[in-house]
Order: structure tokens, then sequence, then C-alpha cells
């Protein structure tokens, strides 16, 4: 895999040779029937814009565009985005897709050598929180109103969000269509929490501010909506070519797709904030929140605490 390369995107399609496309950090491949798509899909059982796959220094995040026959993970319908691992298989109508990312490998390379044991004992538990934030309906917006306004407001709503993240501590790590996921990683959960939650905080009341002044306000108000999920990671030295800066290696997944999950949840309680219920002990006075009980979680048979404001 060459260097700067987060994964490699592998697409089996029926009658067609097998397709490697290595993804870069903030490379987005559209998948679809439209032959605008990076990846065109020759089935017409797929959507002309059925899916999308979005590189981070994180991983790789596979979202459904509303598709209307859906994308399967690992034989079960997604709902909404999943961060993927190399054991997971991405079906969009007779197409296949995996991923085989660049962690894996390097890890692979190294398994059964000093090096591998020198890095397991490097590695350390870090606390980590995920906001993802969006502008809800804006799906709707962008077919309703012109699009220069709809793109204007976008981009102020996007610049309020990225203040709000990094002046609290946290850093974006991508962004898929209107959705915003920023991470905060370090030792203690409790301060973490409380500055996911008063970033989020802050990109609710951007939506509010650019309602007043926006003029299509009585019939599309504006409303930033979010979600903040929080869990532990490890964290690890791997060398001068690990693609963070400082050297350092983090996995985020679970916490990740713990927040993609409660994003699902958030639309079908219709709530503007949603919270589990490790974030919930600490938020403190930053949110008013109420418990919502036990919820199903989209797509899987689990059930899960959550509170709303």
């Amino acid at each position: 895999m060459t260097a700067g390369t987060i994964a490699t995107l592998i697409v089996e399609q029926e009658g067609q040779e097998e397709q490697r496309i290595p993804l870069r950090d903030g490379q987005e491949i559209r998948v679809g029937r439209d032959e605008g798509n990076d990846i065109v899909l020759h089935d017409p059982g797929a959507s002309r814009m059925h899916a999308l796959f979005s590189a981070s220094s994180n991983g790789v995040v596979v979202t459904d565009l509303n598709s209307l026959n859906g994308v399967f993970l690992n034989g079960v319908q997604l709902s909404g985005m999943k961060d993927l691992t190399s054991r997971d298989l991405v079906n969009i109508g007779t197409a296949k897709f995996r991923i085989q990312l660049a962690s894996d490998e390097m890890v692979n390379s190294l398994s059964s050598s000093p090096a591998s044991r020198a890095m397991t004992a490097q590695m350390r538990p870090v606390s980590v929180s995920v906001v993802v934030a969006s502008l809800d309906q804006f799906q709707r917006f962008s077919e309703e109103l012109p699009t220069e306004d709809v793109a204007e407001v976008q981009l102020r709503w996007m610049s309020g969000v990225r203040d709000a993240i990094e002046e609290s501590g946290g850093s974006i790590d991508k962004i898929i269509g209107v959705n915003v996921v920023a991470v905060w990683v370090g030792p203690d959960q409790k301060t973490l929490v409380h500055q996911a939650s008063s970033s989020l905080s802050r990109i609710i009341q951007t939506g509010e501010s650019l309602s007043k002044s926006w003029k299509h306000e009585a019939t599309h108000p504006l409303r930033s909506v979010g979600v903040l999920s929080s869990g532990f990671g490890l964290k690890g030295a791997l060398g001068a070519n690990s693609r963070q800066s400082d050297g350092g290696f983090t996995i985020l997944g679970d916490p990740i797709n713990a927040a993609f999950t409660l994003l699902a949840l958030r639309g079908q309680l219709n709530v503007p904030v949603l919270v589990d219920s490790l974030s919930a002990q600490s938020v403190g006075d930053v949110f008013s929140l109420t418990s919502l009980g036990r919820k199903g979680l989209p797509g899987t048979e689990e059930e899960l605490e959550v509170f709303g404001l």
C-alpha cells in the first residue's frame, strides 16, 4: 500500500475485473447508477447516487445516500452510516465492496516480531468522545430552495461548527455531506465529555442564530442537531511514518460507530440532541437531559439507554 494511503477499496462487479482503489485522507468515492459517480453500477436495482465511501485518518465510513434498495453491511441493511473494518463486506445490489485498512497491514507486517511486542507495550488506553452534528432537514431544503441560498447558509453553518469544535479542544475527523464528525481524545473522560458537550451546545446555538437571519425561516427554519457518544480506545507510537503528525495512532472505531448509531436513532426519536449513558454521567450543567429509556438500536438486536434534550 502506497505512502499516505488510508485504505484500499476493493470492488467486485459481475462481469468485470476486480478494482482496487487507494483512498487518502479526505477522499470520497460516490457509488451509484449515474455516470457521474466515481464508481458506476450497471445494476437496475441501484439508485442514481446510492452510497458514499469517505476516508479520514481514523478509517473509512460508508453512508447510504437515501437509496431505494439500501446498502447491506455483513448481510444487515445499513441505517445511516458506519465505520468499516477490514472484515466487513458491503453489498450494493449485486456489487461487493471491501476495504483493506493500511493500519491492519502495518500490524500484520509486525506480527510475531520484536517490533510488534514493542508496539503493543507502548499502547495505552485513552478516553474518546465523539460528536456528530448536522443541519436538520437539510436534504429537503436542498430540494425545495434556491441552490445559492442553501449553499450560503451551509458555508456559514460549517464555519460556526468548525469554530465550536476547535475552540473546545476537538478536531474534525470527517465531513460527510452536512454531517460533521468531531473527536476528542485524552486521558480524562469527564473533561472530554464536558468539552464535547460544550461544543455541541454552541453548535445548537449556531443553528438558532443563523435561523433568525435566514430569509426562509418562516417555511424552512434552521435547526442544528447532534449526538454525543463516549468510549475508550488505544493510542501508541507507530514511528515517523505514522499518519498522525505526532507519530501516534489511535483506534477509535467503536465510539465513532456508536455515534453513528445514535444519529440514526435521533432521527427516529425527533430530538435535537441525543447522548449515550456514559456521556450523560459527565455532561453536568451543559444540557438538561432526560432519560428516554432503553431503545432498540437500528440494524441490531441491542438496546441502549439514551438521554435526550
